[in-house]
């Protein structure tokens, strides 16, 4: 009998822990943290630099060689 009411402690204490966890993401994404996820890949400049000739009816692939932001110019 004490081995099934050690098996329920330590299931409480791990929904307690994941509990907390969660809601520790929550609040630090909502203040906007991003807990050391990926950089961005390009930056707000070179997002100005890409709308202009896409929306001057450039090719969109033409584009991102240019900037090389295309698979056959890795950043």
């Amino acid at each position: 009998m004490a081995d099934v009411l050690h098996v329920c402690i330590e299931w409480v204490e791990l929904a307690i822990k994941h509990e907390r966890n969660v809601d520790s993401l929550i609040k630090g994404l909502a203040v906007g943290n991003n807990f050391g996820g990926c950089r961005p890949r390009i930056t707000a400049s070179q997002t100005l630099n890409v709308r202009r000739p896409v929306e001057a009816v450039e090719s969109a692939a033409h584009v991102a060689q240019d900037l090389s932001l295309s698979p056959r110019n890795p950043l």
